[in-house]
């Protein structure tokens, strides 16, 4: 039950952040929103289908207050609770691995932390959430062994549920209110805000504040919106379009504009594509995709998961491009979906050729200066062949004949066929280096 304080204060400023004096129709979609800041939200169709349950139950009046969001919050709980520790669900699942290797059918306290990594609940996001977390653990009825049964487990999962999904709304907001993002901006980045201004934080290497055109570039190759060197021209483009030529600062909200453009120009391109291979995939004609269509849908492209954190990230995605909880896709959601893993995919290479530059003791900047470098030439991501090479490292001001090239290039890559970027970044240390 909404039984303490806090949690009445949560529910009535969650409730009356969508539903206004004068404007208590029923509305899904606003109650799905006000529930999500609460802290519940439908990660999965079977989860849309038990809150489509709960408001057809309550859906009486055509109108909703305060003490019937209340109410309706219980019902959504325990019919969570029952989903997912019933049998066959995953939390019982993750119970039966986390405790398979103990005696007496009880978990102890990392095994707690275990099972919660089972359910992409943890590691915390953030410090703060980890004391959270802990608090929670705390007020478990430990026995004499320093275990707890099932039953104890089950209000764990819940309740760190809602506390990671409340905090990741919470802090959305303040980025919202901090920088003024419109709305409907807010809405189109649900679930990766947070990620976005932690590379624009990183990207502005000289703490301004702001971007400038060259690290608003280097942060739209790292998110993945673009390759910065092919794609170098159309991000200038759109930044001009946006803000106007010769602009000299980017903000974070502007920044997300430009974001936000980029990825319709990228939808549209691939529009015939993705129409006409959802239309072959689309088994049963409905124009929308279930679970088992989607993920036949993403092999076609080749971009199923290959690893326990691309699955969980396509996991998030997916679930915050179901916008009505129903686990049903339309195509202009598919393309969305699309767009996002394409992104997330690139952006994680990214990250490993950064590491590996700083790991070979290149800058931050000179990796994005080589990157531009390679793949002004590298269009199709093919690796380059050895005249290309040897053009960018003249280009760079390496000054050497082509059959001291090819030595180097021999200790990196001995057939000197396609070398790849991270190959390209030793080649370009030994040639330093000599």
């Amino acid at each position: 039950r909404v039984c303490t304080f806090e949690a009445r204060e949560l529910a009535s400023e969650s409730f009356h952040r969508y539903f206004h004096k004068g404007s208590n129709m029923f509305d899904k979609y606003r109650l799905k929103m006000a529930l999500a800041d609460f802290g519940l939200k439908a990660h999965c169709r079977v989860e849309g289908e038990i809150f489509e349950r709960v408001f057809k139950s309550l859906d009486e009046g055509g109108s909703i207050d305060i003490v019937g969001f209340v109410s309706m919050i219980p019902r959504c709980r325990l019919a969570l609770r029952c989903m997912l520790a019933g049998v066959g669900g995953p939390m019982m699942k993750a119970w039966k691995y986390v405790i398979s290797r103990t005696d007496n059918g009880c978990a102890s306290r990392s095994q707690c932390w275990e099972l919660l990594e089972h359910l992409r609940l943890a590691p915390a996001y953030t410090s703060q959430e980890e004391e959270q977390i802990q608090a929670i653990l705390d007020e478990l009825p430990w026995d004499s062994n320093k275990q707890v049964g099932l039953t104890e487990a089950e209000d764990v999962v819940m309740r760190v549920r809602e506390l990671r999904e409340n905090g990741r709304r919470l802090r959305e907001r303040e980025l919202q209110d901090r920088y003024l993002i419109p709305d409907e901006i807010v809405e189109e980045f649900r679930g990766q805000l947070e990620d976005i201004h932690d590379l624009f934080v990183q990207a502005d290497i000289d703490e301004s504040g702001a971007l400038d055109l060259e690290e608003a570039m280097q942060m739209l190759s790292d998110f993945g919106c673009l390759r910065s060197g092919h794609g170098r021209e159309a991000g200038e483009l759109v930044i001009a379009e946006t803000l106007g030529r010769g602009v000299e600062e980017i903000s974070f909200e502007a920044f997300l504009v430009v974001v936000q453009k980029i990825r319709k120009i990228a939808v549209e391109l691939r529009h015939p594509e993705i129409a006409h291979l959802f239309d072959l995939c689309d088994d049963d004609l409905s124009g929308k995709f279930d679970g088992r269509e989607l993920g036949n849908f993403l092999m076609e492209l080749d971009l199923q998961p290959r690893t326990p954190a691309q699955r969980d990230r396509l996991a998030i995605l997916i679930d915050e491009s179901d916008i009505d909880g129903k686990g049903y896709y339309s195509l202009g959601e598919m393309e969305a979906i699309v767009q996002q893993v394409t992104e997330w995919y690139l952006r994680v290479q990214r990250e490993a050729e950064n590491a590996k530059g700083r790991a070979l003791h290149f800058s931050l900047p000179e990796v994005y200066r080589l990157r531009a470098a390679y793949e002004t030439l590298d269009e199709y991501c093919q690796g380059l062949e050895i005249e290309d090479l040897y053009a960018i490292v003249m280009r760079l001001q390496h000054r050497i004949s082509m059959s001291s090239f090819r030595r180097f290039l021999a200790e990196v890559d001995e057939d000197w066929h396609g070398l790849n970027f991270v190959d390209f970044m030793k080649l370009m240390r030994l040639l330093e280096d000599d």
